[in-house]
């Protein structure tokens, strides 16, 4: 089973783009928790909670741990 963590409310249109996405690649994500902040859900992810989808400005952010690509 693949995870998805999304740092954002289900509510954003970006998170329907993203679960789209996911679909469109076969498979349905399974959003176990979801953070209003984005630096929240670095922390999430550096505290072994699973993966975020952030946006690239977040490269600038040092978290221990996390590797954002």
């Amino acid at each position: 089973m693949r995870r998805l963590q999304l740092a954002a409310s289900r509510y954003f249109a970006i998170c329907d783009s993203i679960i789209g996405a996911c679909h469109a690649a076969g498979f349905a994500p399974s959003i176990s928790m979801a953070s209003p902040q984005i630096s929240s859900a670095a922390n999430l992810v550096s505290a072994g909670f699973g993966v975020a989808v952030v946006p690239s400005s977040m490269r600038q952010v040092q978290v221990e741990g996390v590797s954002i690509p």
